[in-house]
């Protein structure tokens, strides 16, 4: 759920953007009218370049910016991101533990320099092991559930399919969770499967599934210091401050194959 705070003088104004560029726009608009001194921002998926100029006049104007998790297109503000690049590569060797070989992935849109996304973690850990990469096994997402579990249909129609998938984002893990489950397929067993960002109900439901889940939020907290300590003075402006931090990954059993122990490819 993107989200907009804006730091006056009097408190905090929050705005939810609910993934729409155009509201992201009005509410930076909205913040400014209220004067405010800083805004702390998940960015909407698409932001538009009015967005990223209206951004950078405000930090021209004295008012300063903080993101979270997503990048912004030309954007160069202070910023606090997942490593997604080595989590994407930590799930990837985690496949590779577990004897799988065909590993597909699911990507989603991503505003990042090249060498940080996740498809270049999937990319990089394959070669490192000498397994050569196979473009069907690439799937393009979009954040929505339909799409991972149209990848999965996909995978699943090649004449040569992948034994394990890794979804990159929540809502694609959920719709290969559908499709398994349509279809009588139990993660761990028939397929692997590694899901983006731990989803607790499915915990409370019994169906456990191996997950790169984000720090949200520490990422928020650190943040928050960062923004902080720029309205308070203790930082240099001119200077450009990126955070990266770390993943952790859940292991409950789904990025099995077969149910098989690891005894799987080496890892650098």
């Amino acid at each position: 759920m993107p989200l907009i705070l804006g730091w006056t003088i009097h408190g905090v104004l929050l705005y939810n953007t609910s993934e729409d560029p155009e509201k992201e726009y009005q509410a930076i608009l909205q913040a400014l009218d209220h004067r405010v001194q800083g805004i702390l921002m998940l960015p909407v998926i698409g932001t538009k370049r009015r967005t990223v100029e209206l951004l950078k006049k405000a930090e021209e104007d004295g008012i300063h910016v903080v993101l979270i998790d997503r990048n912004v297109p030309d954007g160069e503000f202070a910023a606090v991101f997942v490593d997604n690049r080595k989590t994407i590569y930590d799930g990837i060797s985690l496949f590779l533990k577990a004897w799988h070989e065909k590993i597909g992935i699911i990507t989603c849109p991503e505003v990042l320099r090249d060498g940080m996304t996740r498809l270049d973690g999937y990319v990089a850990c394959l070669a490192d092991v000498g397994i050569v990469l196979r473009k069907e096994y690439i799937y393009q997402g979009d954040f929505s559930q339909e799409s991972g579990y149209q990848a999965c249909l996909y995978f699943r129609t090649l004449p040569d399919p992948p034994t394990a998938v890794l979804a990159t984002c929540s809502s694609e893990t959920l719709g290969c969770i559908r499709y398994l489950n349509e279809n009588g397929l139990t993660p761990g067993l028939d397929v692997g499967l590694i899901g983006f960002d731990d989803i607790s109900t499915l915990n409370t439901i019994g169906y456990p599934v191996t997950m790169l889940d984000c720090p949200m939020r520490s990422m928020g907290e650190v943040a928050y210091e960062m923004l902080n300590d720029r309205m308070n003075g203790r930082t240099d402006e001119k200077k450009c401050k990126r955070v990266l931090m770390e993943s952790r990954i859940l292991i409950r059993g789904s990025e099995r194959r077969g149910g098989r122990n690891y005894a799987g490819y080496g890892v650098k």
